[in-house]
């Protein structure tokens, strides 16, 4: 029964994180200035997360 919990506990996915409102801060950064970097940056210099999808042949 005790092994049972133990599974049972890291199976658990962490709940998901409140996005910040406009006048916090993330770190030492206000919220609204990184929304504004965010819009005015070019797509081309964004990284992006892969996909792991295999290729579709």
């Amino acid at each position: 029964m005790v092994a049972t919990k133990a599974t049972d506990k890291g199976s658990r996915t962490p709940p998901p994180v409140p996005e910040p409102g406009l006048f916090d801060y993330f770190g030492s950064f206000p919220v609204w200035m990184l929304k504004i970097i965010q819009l005015i940056t070019p797509d081309f210099l964004i990284k992006k997360p892969k996909q792991d999808n295999p290729p579709k042949k």
